[in-house]
């Protein structure tokens, strides 16, 4: 624990670092809004300490001693240590830096759609690196600040902050309805429909490798969520989809009675998760989801 003789020091650490750079007592004086009696006291308190003289005045002006000179490093440092709590405090107020993100397509695909990217409009000085990956089996072994993935990581470095469950259905584009009809029921869609898939749907949705032995007309399997939906966006077949696909280009078939809530785990690194920086990001996607029409299926 410090006392008050130490903060005294501290403060003459501060008037002798001043004095290195203006070389004036009347000059720090006037800068700091004291008298000069006041700067004298503070130097003269540090020379009576360390028993040294640390100034030399003359007609000229101020400079330190060689005494000086050696407890100047320590005061440079001190002014450094300043300057980085000062750093820190703007950072609260605008938070800047690179914020390495690690997350699925969907997660991705799911961010864009809701408009989480403005965040770089609100904080212009983070710089998002994002690496997107259809699985992520390697995910414990990549660097990152921030990680959305289906599952929860099992490192000690990591916590869990939220989960967020995006829906799916089975999707269709109005072509495709319009040329085949919609499926009467699961059963019918399998038997009789051109199918779209994407790769990782046999490792994440329950009992669907079984399903697709029975599709008859597989049109597409693919690990790239783009060629996915665009696929199935052309009309080219039915895919099972997040519900917030449902617009203009996709309906969803309601003769397919089919439930499915694909599991997002926001999780950050405990070595990163306190800067400014990260806590924007993290607070923009927690309200992101939260904001989420599709809370519910």
């Amino acid at each position: 624990m410090i006392n008050k003789k130490d903060v005294l020091k501290l403060e003459g650490l501060m008037y002798l670092y001043a004095l290195s750079k203006k070389g004036s007592k009347r000059e720090v004086a006037d800068i700091l809004n004291v008298s000069v009696d006041t700067v004298n006291k503070y130097i003269t308190d540090l020379e009576d300490e360390f028993k040294v003289r640390l100034l030399s005045s003359n007609g000229r002006g101020t400079t330190l001693t060689p005494e000086g000179q050696r407890l100047l490093a320590s005061a440079v440092e001190l002014v450094n240590v300043i300057r980085h709590v000062n750093n820190y405090a703007d950072d609260i107020i605008h938070p800047r830096g690179e914020v390495r993100i690690l997350l699925t397509d969907v997660a991705a695909d799911y961010l864009y759609c809701h408009n989480f990217f403005g965040i770089l409009e609100e904080y212009p000085e983070i710089r998002l690196s994002m690496s997107v990956g259809d699985k992520m089996a390697n995910k414990e072994n990549a660097e990152y600040d921030i990680c959305l993935s289906y599952e929860p990581p099992s490192a000690s470095d990591s916590l869990v902050l939220k989960v967020k469950n995006i829906y799916c259905g089975v999707f269709a584009s109005a072509e495709y309805i319009r040329k085949y009809g919609e499926p009467e029921n699961m059963e019918d869609l399998f038997a009789n429909h051109r199918i779209c898939d994407k790769s990782s749907h046999v490792i994440y949705i329950p009992g669907w490798t079984e399903k697709m032995l029975k599709a008859n007309k597989l049109a597409l399997v693919s690990d790239s969520l783009y060629s996915f939906r665009h696929t199935v966006e052309k009309g080219i077949g039915i895919g099972v989809c997040p519900v917030y696909y449902g617009n203009e280009k996709l309906q969803r078939l309601k003769n397919v009675h089919f439930k499915f809530a694909l599991p997002v785990y926001l999780s950050v690194h405990k070595t990163t998760m306190d800067m400014p920086r990260i806590n924007a990001v993290v607070e923009s996607l927690i309200k992101t989801f939260n904001a989420d029409k599709y809370a519910e299926d």
